[in-house]
């Protein structure tokens, strides 16, 4: 699956119907899109960067720091490979602006016309954890629930809403396993306060915790 079609993930459970709107967000946010910043996102050459996942995103602009809590140290370039290479699943962290980046960068691909979205409808879902499917059928997982946290745990943030799907996965000698991925909804003021960690809860019962700073959310 190419960056564009992950990181439409949300987008696409949206559009089916499945889900509503979580609550309507404020325009004021430093997260929210105006129609001018909607009309750069639309064209910006730099769409595949933000369409990476939150991992190959740190390790992109060179920062190792991937887990919080007990592991936030950084880590070295063998680990950050091995910590790639067996992750459970991918997750992505998708602003209304790298989603109008991503969407444009598919039509434009696709030599379609510019896409009919709206500043206020990226908006309204504010800003999304989409979990996809990792690239090692060995260790890939489901997931259960994420939510946010600044204090690694003592406070928690749970998203407006949750749409998950079943989907099967399989490896070169044909073995086949289901796993569940989803999009998680948060409202912009969760993550007014940087830094912070992701908790992403897995079926097996680990919880891989990601680190989230500034440079994540720049757009």
């Amino acid at each position: 699956m190419t960056f564009t079609a992950r990181a439409l993930l949300a987008t696409v459970v949206l559009a089916s119907g499945l889900i509503t709107h979580p609550a309507a967000q404020t325009a004021a946010s430093r997260f929210a899109l105006t129609a001018e910043r909607l009309a750069a996102a639309l064209v910006d050459e730099k769409a595949a960067v933000l369409g990476l996942s939150l991992v190959f995103g740190k390790v992109n602009r060179g920062d190792y720091r991937i887990f919080a809590g007990d592991d936030s140290q950084r880590l070295t370039a063998a680990e950050v490979l091995g910590v790639l290479k067996d992750a459970p699943f991918e997750v992505y962290l998708l602003t209304p602006y790298s989603r109008a980046a991503v969407t444009g960068a598919d039509a434009k691909r696709r030599y379609a016309p510019p896409p009919d979205v709206t500043a206020a409808t990226l908006n309204a879902d504010g800003i999304i954890v989409s979990i996809d499917t990792g690239s090692n059928f060995l260790t890939a997982d489901s997931i259960d629930a994420v939510v946010l946290s600044v204090d690694l745990g003592r406070r928690i943030v749970r998203p407006a809403r949750t749409a998950l799907e079943v989907r099967t996965v399989s490896n070169a000698l044909g073995a086949r396993k289901s796993v569940t991925v989803g999009a998680f909804y948060f409202r912009f003021e969760d993550f007014e306060q940087l830094p912070l960690a992701i908790f992403c809860v897995q079926a097996s019962g680990r919880t891989m915790k990601l680190w989230v700073e500034e440079e994540d959310l720049a757009r």
